[in-house]
C-alpha cells in the first residue's frame, strides 16, 4: 500500500509542484449577455487564475452593442413581457422568433470578433464563449414550460470557431428552481472579500437597471467546507417607459418618491439579513465594515441617483461605484456570464438551493463544440481539473 500513499500524499514534492502550477496558470474566456431591458448586448474578455471555489478573475476588456430599435420593437410585439425573465403564454410566432434569434446571433458573433481583436496574444487561448441569458419561457407560470434560447449556439460556434456555453438557467428550472436570476454565486466569486489569511469585510452588490437587485456577500478566506450564506433579493421595475420602481412600502409612505421607497427597502433588507439568521448573528459586521458596490448607469453624475441616496442613508458604510473595481456599470452581466463559464469548465455547481429553490445545486450550462483545436483544448482543461470532494447529497 506504499504506492497508494505516494499517489495521494499531499506532502509529496512533485504533487505540491503540480498543484502550485495548476493554481497559477492563466485561462481566458469571453462572457456575453443581453441587458434586462433588452437594450444592449454586452461582452468582456476575462482572465482567470486558480480554479473552482478559489477562482480569481480579472477583466481585460469590455464591449457593448446597442440593439437596434426595430429589433426591440419586434421583440416587444412577440413577447409582451419586456422585462427579464421573459415569458410567452400565447401561441408562438415561429417566424418572428427565428428572425430575432438569427439577428441576435449575428450581433453576438460581431461582439465576439470585436473582443477577440482586443485580446491580443490571449485570443488563441480563449477556451469558450459563455452566453448567459434567461431565454424566453413558454407556457403559463403554473405549468411546466420550456425555454427558447435567444441565440443559435450551433451557428455561433460554426462561424466563430469558439466553443459556446449557454442555457445556464435550464437545468435549474428543470430541478424546480426559478431559473433567474442565478447570479448569486458568480457575484460572490467576483466581488466578495476573500483576502488571505483573514477576510472580514461584508459586501453588498446593488445593481440598478430595469430592476434593482441586492446581493449580500459574506467574507471568506476560501477555507470554508461549503459556500457562505449568500443572500439575494430583486425589486422588479414597473412596466412603463420610465424607470419607476414598484413600492413595497406601507400606505403611510405614499407621498415619498419611488427612489425614496426603494432606498428605504434596501436599508430594511440589509437590516433583516443581519438579524434574521442565527448563523450570521455571531459575525455581524459593524456599520463601518459594510461595503456597498453600486452598478448604476450614470449614477455618479445623477445627484438623485441610487448611489448618492444610499451614501446619505448609510453614512457609516462605504458606498462605492463598481467603476472603482474597473467594471463599467453596464458590464456586470457580462462578468457574471464569464464566471458561469469558468464554473462549468471547473465542474462546480453554480446555483444556490436556498436562493433558486432547487433541492441540490447542479452544474449549469450546455456546451456546443467549436473548432477542433479549441474543443480539444477545452477538453484537456476540463479533464485536468479535479473537483473537490463533495458531500454525498451533492454528488447524487
Amino acid at each position: 500500500m506504499d504506492w497508494m500513499k505516494t499517489i495521494f500524499d499531499p506532502r509529496h514534492p512533485i504533487q505540491k509542484a503540480d498543484r502550485l502550477r495548476f493554481h497559477q496558470r492563466h485561462r481566458f474566456l469571453i462572457g456575453l449577455t443581453i441587458s434586462p431591458d433588452f437594450g444592449q448586448m454586452t461582452g468582456c474578455v476575462v482572465e482567470g487564475t486558480s480554479a473552482g471555489k478559489l477562482l480569481r478573475l480579472k477583466a481585460l476588456s469590455f464591449q457593448e452593442l446597442s440593439i437596434p430599435l426595430p429589433m426591440r420593437r419586434l421583440f416587444q410585439q412577440w413577447c409582451p413581457s419586456v422585462l427579464a425573465p421573459y415569458r410567452v403564454e400565447s401561441a408562438l410566432d415561429w417566424p418572428t422568433y427565428l428572425s430575432l434569434q438569427a439577428d441576435l446571433t449575428q450581433m453576438a458573433i460581431q461582439l465576439v470578433h470585436a473582443l477577440m481583436s482586443q485580446a491580443g496574444q490571449a485570443a488563441d487561448r480563449v477556451l469558450a464563449v459563455a452566453f448567459h441569458h434567461c431565454g424566453v419561457a413558454v407556457g403559463a407560470p403554473d405549468q411546466p414550460h420550456g425555454c427558447l434560447p435567444l441565440i443559435d449556439a450551433t451557428a455561433m460556434a460554426l462561424k466563430t470557431g469558439m466553443n459556446v456555453l449557454d442555457q445556464f438557467p435550464l437545468k435549474d428550472r428543470l430541478e424546480g428552481g426559478t431559473g433567474w436570476p442565478i447570479s448569486a454565486l458568480p457575484l460572490w466569486i467576483l466581488w466578495a472579500d476573500r483576502r488571505s489569511p483573514q477576510a472580514f469585510e461584508h459586501r453588498v452588490v446593488v445593481e440598478s437597471n430595469s430592476a434593482v437587485q441586492l446581493t449580500w456577500l459574506p467574507p471568506s478566506d476560501g477555507l470554508d467546507a461549503t459556500f457562505p450564506l449568500i443572500q439575494q433579493r430583486i425589486w422588479p421595475a414597473a412596466d412603463s417607459n420610465e424607470l419607476r420602481l414598484k413600492s413595497y412600502a406601507s400606505e403611510s409612505s405614499a407621498s415619498a418618491t419611488p427612489i425614496d421607497r426603494i432606498v428605504a427597502d434596501i436599508c430594511q433588507q440589509i437590516a433583516d439579513w443581519q438579524t434574521s439568521d442565527s448563523r450570521r448573528a455571531a459575525v455581524l459586521p459593524p456599520s463601518h465594515k459594510l461595503r456597498l458596490i453600486i452598478a448604476e448607469p450614470n449614477g455618479e453624475a445623477n445627484p438623485d441617483g441610487l448611489q448618492r441616496r444610499l451614501m446619505q442613508a448609510l453614512p457609516e458604510s462605504v458606498v462605492v461605484p463598481c467603476t472603482d473595481y474597473e467594471c463599467p456599470p453596464w458590464a456586470m452581466g457580462a462578468l457574471v456570464a464569464a464566471t458561469h463559464g469558468f464554473l462549468h469548465v471547473d465542474q462546480v455547481p453554480a446555483n444556490l438551493p436556498w436562493i433558486s429553490g432547487t433541492e441540490v445545486p447542479r452544474i449549469l450550462g450546455t456546451l456546443t463544440p467549436g473548432a477542433a483545436g479549441r474543443y480539444r483544448s477545452l477538453l484537456i482543461e476540463m479533464s485536468d481539473y479535479r473537483p473537490p470532494v463533495m458531500t454525498l447529497r451533492d454528488a447524487v
